[in-house]
């Protein structure tokens, strides 16, 4: 298969019809976009940014439309960073 015929997540989400299990094995993503956000709730607690999810969210409530169950399974280290 070449990597033009790799479907992206979007298209491998419309196909799931019934477990979606998100696997995240990171402590800390580190990307700089979230700079602000993440500061943000470290002084308020708060995270108001909706647009940022809106593509997930739409995939999710998509997905879960079809009776998909959506599962997500975090692998972290000890102790627990304050990112997580």
């Amino acid at each position: 298969m070449s990597q033009n015929d790799v479907p992206d997540f979007a298209e491998l989400m419309a196909d799931c019809r019934q477990t979606a299990v998100h696997l995240e094995m990171r402590d800390s993503y580190a990307v700089s976009y979230e700079d602000k956000d993440f500061a943000t709730w470290r002084e308020t607690g708060r995270w108001d940014n909706p647009e940022y999810w809106e593509p997930w969210t739409t995939l999710v409530r998509a997905a879960v439309g079809r009776g998909v169950q959506m599962r997500r399974v975090r692998i972290v280290s000890e102790p627990v960073s304050e990112y997580i």
